[in-house]
């Protein structure tokens, strides 16, 4: 193969067809695809150096033996018909909307006609400068003519560029597609371009989202350079996450690193296109820079895995006893503003902006209100709201804990705010926990820990346990009274009907009787547990009872009203 590195546009621009063979398959871009395309030219229109250009992928074609010089020059598209395209769409959209006086810079609307079609060629297939196949031809050639129709993917790609062009302006799309650059290979004589094809779009594993950021990190240094960064900062990355196996955990650090980064909710399958519009978008492409990212993303790797836990416990131990807390409820949804916590107490470059006590203040507040949220079961919104609040202008170093204070505060009147202590005991009396498995073994242990202190038995050792039963006998119907079943219903999913089980004593088992539980209850090495056996019996008022306790001592373990105010 012979690669070269060339522009886009310039593809079209000398006597010349790309033919999409038969052996091909049709065009399938959706309008998510069709659309990220637009949002990287326009990015890359934005971008703060203008004269640097940004690659897209690779074109790789080949052209037949024995086409005699002076003619047009026919190409084969192997891989990245998807992409031309989409371009030549676009062009044929911002031409069609151009005016007479019209011009982007150096393109009028014939320029840019111009590359879309061979002028001086007499036979029909031949004046444009793409054909694809089958029922995708017929619709490109009505788009290229005004007509455009059918149902085809084609016309459905051609009305979403219609509405991007009226969006981000032709003049914004052609100033990205003039730096847009591609690598295209030409393939040889003695290379079979359908076994490439096959080979570039098998049904084999894709690349995960970490892998592609890797090889861009990478791209472009000579090999010894490649290992030395790979040894110095990919390991490293690997080792923090304890991914050396599984690129899962380095896919979910890069993606909640972009949610820090952009504000926005990143899906784990579009990690790679958002962190390469960021690094564009903050200057982090150029060759020379992107060791300091590599080592940066490093640097937060290690943090990440403080969080996860992967990377060994926080050094402070009440910064420790708080994350400990957040991995045991199982919901992840903070990580994105956990890190600038951590990174803010400890940066890859410079001096911290907050104290020790300080952060793992903060630590406490996030598992306050996370703790809170769920208990009430208010955790939808909260990927959006630690996304945002993440990305929100750095904070003063003098007034570092008031000014987080002041910004969690402002989402109070949002289903995401902190929930108050009203809202606290009215979650813990109604919230059903049928969801939530290592959340509600969570909050039982806290409340435990609380109470039993040094006495508590370890975590692992334990699980919860429904007091009365998922189905009733007859026992039970006995135990609880005339409206069993209706009691049965409202209760049995709720916390004041869970148990802390395990350990030394084991667990009596669901379905026995109240009073067959209740001698297990009492060997219990957990008080949460013992007390339940006080009770001579198991019915709505005592699990009224029951929920009042619950919540008041919920109120005293996670406080709210406590926090730090604003200052003045």
């Amino acid at each position: 193969m012979q690669a070269d590195e060339v522009g886009f546009l310039q593809l079209l621009s000398p006597k010349v067809q790309y033919h999409v063979p038969k052996w091909q398959r049709r065009y399938c871009w959706d309008a998510t695809d069709v659309t990220r395309l637009a949002e990287d030219l326009v990015s890359i229109a934005a971008a703060a150096k203008s004269g640097r250009a940004h690659y897209g992928g690779s074109l790789i074609t080949f052209t037949p033996p024995g086409q005699p010089p002076g003619v047009l020059t026919t190409h084969r598209v192997v891989d990245g018909q998807q992409r031309l395209t989409t371009v030549s769409l676009m062009l044929a959209c911002i031409a069609d909307r151009m005016a007479d006086d019209d011009q982007y810079g150096l393109w009028t609307r014939e320029k840019i006609r111009d590359r879309l079609r061979n002028r001086k060629e007499k036979a029909s297939e031949k004046r444009r400068k793409l054909r694809l196949q089958d029922g995708d031809e017929e619709e490109y050639v009505r788009i290229l003519r005004g007509k455009p129709k059918g149902k085809g993917a084609v016309t459905k790609a051609w009305r979403v560029v219609r509405e991007l062009v009226d969006h981000h302006g032709g003049a914004t799309l052609m100033a990205g597609l003039e730096r847009f650059r591609v690598v295209s290979l030409g393939v040889g004589e003695n290379d079979d371009p359908q076994q490439i094809f096959e080979s570039l779009n098998a049904t084999g594993k894709a690349l995960k989202e970490s892998e592609k950021v890797k090889n861009w990190l990478l791209m472009g240094f000579p090999d010894a350079r490649q290992q030395e960064l790979y040894e110095e900062y990919w390991l490293k990355i690997e080792d923090a996450l304890h991914a050396q196996h599984d690129s899962k955990p380095v896919d979910l650090f890069l993606r909640d690193v972009m949610r820090w980064r952009t504000g926005s909710i990143t899906a784990i399958h579009q990690t790679y296109e958002v962190f390469r519009r960021w690094a564009r978008e903050e200057d982090w492409e150029a060759q020379e820079r992107r060791p300091v990212l590599f080592r940066k993303l490093a640097h937060l790797a290690h943090l990440y895995g403080i969080l996860t836990g992967t990377a060994g416990p926080h050094p402070d131990d009440e910064i420790e006893s708080s994350l400990r807390h957040l991995r045991a409820m199982g919901l992840h949804t903070h990580r994105p503003f956990t890190l600038r916590l951590l990174n803010e107490l400890s940066p890859a470059d410079g001096d911290a902006i907050c104290t020790v006590e300080q952060t793992g203040r903060m630590f406490e507040v996030v598992g306050t209100w996370i703790t809170r949220l769920w208990l009430t079961d208010r955790t939808a919104g909260l990927n959006t709201a630690f996304a945002r609040l993440a990305a929100q202008d750095p904070v003063n170093r003098e007034t570092y804990l008031d000014d987080w204070m002041k910004r969690i505060r402002k989402l109070r009147r949002q289903d995401v705010g902190v929930p108050s202590d009203e809202d606290l005991v009215r979650g813990i009396r109604t919230k059903h926990m049928y969801f939530g498995k290592k959340a509600r073994l969570a909050v039982l242990c806290a409340l435990m820990e609380d109470e039993d202190g040094d006495d508590a038995p370890s975590r692992a050792a334990l699980w919860t346990e429904r007091v009365m039963p998922y189905w009733l006998t007859d026992a039970w119907r006995e135990t609880i009274g005339p409206d069993a079943e209706e009691v049965h219903m409202a209760w049995r999913y709720r916390l004041a009907n869970l148990a802390l089980v395990g350990g030394a004593n084991d667990a009596p088992g669901e379905h026995r009787s109240f009073d067959a539980k209740k001698e297990w209850y009492r060997r219990s090495p957990v008080s949460l547990t013992r007390r339940v056996a006080e009770h001579p019996a198991w019915d709505e008022a005592t699990l009224l009872r029951r929920s009042q306790e619950l919540a008041e001592r919920a109120v005293r373990v996670w406080p709210w009203e406590q926090g730090p105010r604003e200052s003045g």
